[in-house]
């Protein structure tokens, strides 16, 4: 595509929203200068007491949530050495927090990594109790309410499971449609 096809409207819509994101760039550069130039003098020098105690309470959490993550496991049967559990935890923040669309990254690097150590996913829904738990009290320390906590989980649980299933059962028919056939191969046949 040259300018000339830009101008002919065959890209008029594309260009419009890059036009339209650069403005919305611009303004946000222009309205948030202020707390940019604050911020960049508040880093040039820090109070090293607060930063150090920052840091010390970041290891700590990271520590705990990896503590939490150990046991949650050892619920499921599945015994994680303290250092990995906590190596895995650092690593996959690490992923979350730096990569786009990190978090789906770090989901599917601490999957791997915890399948490669032997953890399951049960066929039935055994491990809800624990998951469920987990998220009521995930909510609960994010400040929802206990109430609150509890019906977004059990709305959750159906919703996703409902969800889910449909996407694989419709990726299930569309594969056996496009190969032609509606019954499953047999292996070596």
């Amino acid at each position: 595509m040259n300018v000339t096809d830009v101008w002919r409207g065959r890209s008029v819509p594309r260009t419009a929203v890059a036009l339209a994101a650069a403005g919305a760039l611009a303004v946000e550069v222009l309205v948030s200068s202020p707390y940019i130039a604050r911020a960049s003098g508040t880093l040039l020098h820090p109070r090293w007491r607060w930063l150090v105690l920052a840091v010390i309470a970041e290891i700590a959490s990271m520590t705990t949530f990896a503590r939490l993550q150990r046991q949650l496991l050892a619920a499921g049967g599945l015994r994680v050495a303290l250092h990995r559990s906590i190596a895995l935890t650092f690593a996959s923040n690490a992923l979350s927090v730096t990569l786009p669309a990190g978090h789906l990254v770090s989901a599917g690097f601490t999957f791997r990594r915890l399948r490669t150590r032997g953890a399951s996913i049960p066929l039935i829904p055994s491990g809800i109790g624990v998951v469920d738990g987990a998220l009521i009290v995930a909510f609960v320390a994010g400040g929802l309410g206990t109430d609150e906590a509890t019906a977004a989980v059990m709305l959750y649980r159906p919703i996703s499971f409902a969800l889910i299933g449909a996407i694989g059962w419709a990726v299930l028919f569309a594969a056996r449609y496009a190969r032609g056939t509606t019954a499953p191969r047999r292996p070596g046949g």
